[in-house]
C-alpha cells in the first residue's frame, strides 16, 4: 500500500483522518491513519518514527528525519479531535514521561520506564523523551536497558536509532549469506502470516490464508529460485506485472480510490483496494487516472531483519510448490 498525500486537497478530503490503515495497525490501539489530537494512535506517525520494515517514506531513507517527525507530531496534536473521541493517549503518555524528571534513582526509573514501555504508544513516548533532551541523566540509561531487554521487534524499531549505528540496514553480503543458512520453516511461516511489521499476508494469499490483493503465492516456490525470491523482495519495482499495477482514480465528485483493476468493462471498472474491497467505478465519472510504475510492495521490507529471519522467510516461500 502506498498512501497518497494530495497537497491540493484539504486534509478532510484526503482519506487520512480516522481512516483504517490499509497495511495493518502494527498493534497500536484503535489505530487509524491519523487520529486527530493523538499521534501515538496514528499509523502515519508511527511509520515515520521507526526504522526497519514498514518505515515511511519507503524510498531514499534508512533513518528518521527528526524535524519532519516533530512537524507531523505537532500537526496531528493541533488537530481538533472528534466530539466523541477518547482522551488523547499521547497527552497521557507524555505526562508520564515528563514526570520522570523527578525520579533520580536507577531502579525506580527502570521500573517506570518498563511500565510505560509495556505498550507500543508508550515506547513512542520514550522515544520522544529521548529526542527532546531526556527528563534527566538516568532516563537514557533506563531506556537503553529496556531496549536491550525487549524482544518486541516493533519496539526495537522505534528505539534502535538511539542505541545502534546504521540501525535498519542490511548489507548485500549478509543477505547473500542468508541463502545458504539452514532455515526454520515455522519461523518463516510466522514472519509471513503474523509478523506485524512485514504484514505479507495483508496483500498476498497462500492457500486459504491471507488477503487477495497482490499475486497469490501458493505456488511461488515452483516459479523462482531462492535468489530470485530474494531479489523480488529487495527490488519489488524492478519488474511490475501490469496486472498488479497500482492505479489511483479520482471521480468527478472528488472521491479518490487506489488499488488494482480486478475487471475492466466498457462502461465501468472494478477496483480492488488493499483491504480486499471491490469498488465499481463508472468510466464516465473518472476525471483523473494515475498508474504507478512502483510495486505495491514497499522498498526496504527486509531492513532491520536478521540474516536468519531472511533465510527463514525465503525458505518458507520456496516451499510453496503446489496449491493445497
Amino acid at each position: 500500500m502506498r498512501s497518497l498525500l494530495y497537497l491540493e486537497k484539504p486534509t478532510q478530503q484526503a482519506a487520512l483522518l480516522n481512516e483504517m490503515p490499509l497495511r495493518g495497525d502494527f498493534g497500536l490501539p484503535d489505530a487509524r491513519v491519523i487520529v486527530p489530537g493523538d499521534p501515538f494512535r496514528s499509523v502515519l506517525y508511527f511509520r515515520m518514527a521507526k526504522t526497519g520494515s514498514g518505515q515511511m517514506p519507503h524510498l531514499g531513507t534508512s533513518s528518521v528525519h527528526r524535524e519532519g517527525l516533530d512537524g507531523v507530531f505537532e500537526w496531528i496534536m493541533a488537530m481538533e479531535p472528534d466530539s466523541d473521541a477518547s482522551p488523547s493517549l499521547t497527552s497521557a503518555i507524555m505526562s508520564k514521561v515528563r514526570a520522570l524528571a523527578d525520579v533520580q534513582e536507577a531502579d525506580p526509573m527502570r521500573a517506570q520506564v518498563a511500565r510505560i514501555g509495556a505498550t507500543l504508544p508508550g515506547v513512542l513516548g520514550l522515544s520522544r523523551g529521548l529526542e527532546h533532551g531526556a527528563p534527566n541523566a538516568v532516563f537514557r540509561e533506563a531506556v537503553e536497558m529496556f531496549y536491550q531487554n525487549t524482544e518486541d521487534p516493533l519496539k526495537r524499531d522505534v528505539l534502535a536509532r538511539f542505541f545502534e549505528v546504521d540501525a535498519g540496514n542490511n548489507s548485500m553480503v549478509d543477505l547473500e549469506v542468508a541463502l545458504t543458512l539452514e532455515a526454520d520453516m515455522a519461523s518463516g511461516r510466522r514472519l509471513f502470516h503474523q509478523d506485524p511489521a512485514l504484514q505479507c499476508a495483508t496483500c498476498h494469499r497462500i492457500g486459504e490464508e491471507g488477503r487477495e490483493y497482490g499475486p497469490d503465492l501458493s505456488r511461488i516456490g515452483e516459479q523462482y529460485t531462492k535468489a530470485e525470491l530474494l531479489e523480488h523482495i529487495l527490488e519489488p519495482s524492478k519488474k511490475v506485472d501490469p496486472r498488479y499495477q497500482v492505479v489511483t482514480l479520482e471521480t468527478e465528485d472528488g472521491e479518490v480510490r487506489s488499488g488494482m483493476i480486478a475487471e475492466a468493462h466498457p462502461t465501468h471498472l472494478l477496483l480492488r483496494d488493499a483491504l480486499g474491497g471491490v469498488h465499481r467505478i463508472q468510466r464516465v465519472s473518472i476525471v483523473d487516472e494515475q498508474r504507478s510504475n512502483l510495486s505495491a510492495m514497499p522498498e526496504g521490507l527486509l531492513k532491520g531483519r536478521s540474516v536468519q529471519e531472511v533465510a527463514d522467510l525465503i525458505a518458507y516461500l520456496k516451499s510453496m510448490r503446489q496449491a493445497p
